[in-house]
C-alpha cells in the first residue's frame, strides 16, 4: 500500500504539494484559534511556603530555605562530603595522618582528597584552608 501511494506521488507531484499546503493551512488555522497567552503577566514568580511542622512560623522557614540556598553558593558545596570533612579538619590544623586517624582513612587518600578540594575552593596551600574551618 505505501508503495503505490509513493509511486502515486512521483506521478502526479502537484497532489502532493496541494496537500502539503492543505495541512500546513489546517495548522495555521488550527494555532490561530488556539487560545493561549505567551506573556500573561510580566510580575517576579511568587513561592507560597506552606509547612506543618509545630513551632514553625513562615520567617523560620524562609530563614531556613535562605541559608540551604546560601550554602549553594558557597565554594564548599561544590565539595563531596568526604573531601568536606577532610578539608574542615585539615583547616583545623591536623595532619594528614591524624586526619586519616580519625576518618580511618589513609593518610595517602586524605591527601587524594585534599587535591581534588583544592582547586575546587580555589586554595593552593594548606595554610589558605584557614578560612573553611568551622
Amino acid at each position: 500500500m505505501l508503495a503505490a501511494i509513493v509511486r502515486a506521488s512521483l506521478r502526479n507531484p502537484g497532489i502532493v504539494t496541494a496537500l502539503a499546503c492543505l495541512i500546513a493551512a489546517l495548522g495555521l488555522a488550527a494555532l490561530v484559534a488556539a487560545r493561549f497567552d505567551v506573556f500573561p503577566d510580566f510580575a517576579p514568580p511568587h513561592v507560597l511556603l506552606q509547612t506543618e511542622a509545630p513551632g514553625l512560623d513562615a520567617t523560620q522557614v524562609e530563614a531556613l530555605v535562605t541559608r540551604r540556598a546560601r550554602l549553594r553558593e558557597s565554594p564548599l558545596a561544590r565539595l563531596t562530603p568526604q573531601e568536606l570533612q577532610v578539608v574542615r579538619l585539615a583547616a583545623a590544623g591536623a595532619s594528614n595522618k591524624q586526619i586519616g586517624a580519625q576518618l580511618f582513612l589513609s593518610p595517602r587518600t586524605v591527601g587524594y582528597h585534599l587535591h581534588k578540594a583544592f582547586p575546587k575552593l580555589g586554595v593552593t596551600a594548606r595554610e589558605q584552608l584557614a578560612r573553611y574551618a568551622a
